[in-house]
């Protein structure tokens, strides 16, 4: 049998290179840690790790029994549940440097998606209740939303920590494209032409990203409250990502998104999950909780 090394925990309480109440452990220190950034310090992996390796300890003491803040709860212990976007994943769905480039990318192959596209594929059926321009509205129109934001920046503290949090806070708020959100978009794609559509990706990516470099903390006023510009364009990369595929199933030949967009896009939605209920659920174990957004 092979035996899984177990990683030391991250608290500052226990010296680096040693497992609490163990001998010298040449895994952990600074080379474990820098292992680990790549998953987020409270992975679904790191969790299962730590249970294993102090569960009978943590039987009598599961508020203390933590990694990094997240507390390790019992089987039987229902009340302690993983909040959509909140300090359990708040490492993962957080906005990088790399999210700007991703949604540049990604607005770029929506503009090019405009102007591409044959005339006869417009009125299709596009999504639910859309046509394919009103899904493409939808999209662009979202591109114009983060602009008008952008002009709206202010300083502070941020209401939502990161992009699953933004995403769990509408679920919680009952938007749904079928909805408002519908409507909208109907109305802009009324209002406006393909082409102006498409110029709008342009228009609002120079601005919107030149400050997401510069002032990448600066806080947007969202529908669902403020969060950190990076952390705000996360969303828009799993929209832009969600949406393009949406495109592509129905219009030939149309952009796809990159592979490191989707890889993003998956990471985001499963933050909107607890991470035991996700596995159990992928492995068909219950309990169902796809779709995680609508």
């Amino acid at each position: 049998m092979v035996r899984v090394p177990v990683p030391a925990r991250l608290d500052a309480r226990h010296a680096p290179g040693r497992h609490p109440g163990s001998g010298p452990n040449p895994r952990a220190g600074a080379d474990h840690a820098a292992s680990l950034a790549g998953y987020g310090a409270h992975s679904a992996v790191d969790r299962i790790l730590v249970h294993r390796r102090e569960g009978p300890r943590c039987r009598d003491r599961a508020p203390r029994c933590r990694i990094a803040g997240h507390p390790l709860r019992r089987r039987d212990d229902r009340s302690r549940r993983h909040t959509p976007g909140g300090a359990a994943m708040t490492a993962r769905s957080r906005g990088t440097a790399e999210d700007v480039d991703l949604l540049e990318g990604l607005w770029r192959r929506w503009a090019r998606a405009g102007r591409d596209a044959p005339a006869s594929v417009w009125e299709r059926p596009g999504l639910g209740v859309w046509s394919v321009k009103e899904l493409y509205a939808h999209v662009s129109r979202g591109a114009t939303t983060t602009l008008d934001l952008t002009g709206r920046a202010t300083d502070g503290a941020p209401g939502i920590p990161d992009g699953a949090g933004y995403f769990g806070l509408l679920m919680a708020k009952g938007v749904r494209p079928d909805e408002g959100v519908a409507e909208l978009a109907k109305e802009w794609a009324a209002r406006n032409s393909v082409t102006s559509l498409a110029e709008a990706f342009d228009s609002a990516a120079v601005p919107v990203l030149e400050a997401a470099r510069r002032r990448p903390d600066r806080l947007l006023p969202t529908i669902a409250g403020t969060m950190r510009t990076l952390d705000y364009l996360v969303t828009r990369v799993v929209e832009a990502t969600v949406h393009l595929l949406d495109f592509d199933a129905v219009v030939a030949d149309a952009p796809t998104p990159p592979e490191e967009a989707l890889t993003r896009t998956a990471v985001v939605l499963a933050d909107l999950v607890a991470p035991d209920d996700f596995i159990r659920s992928a492995t068909g174990r219950g309990p169902a909780v796809f779709p995680v957004l609508r």
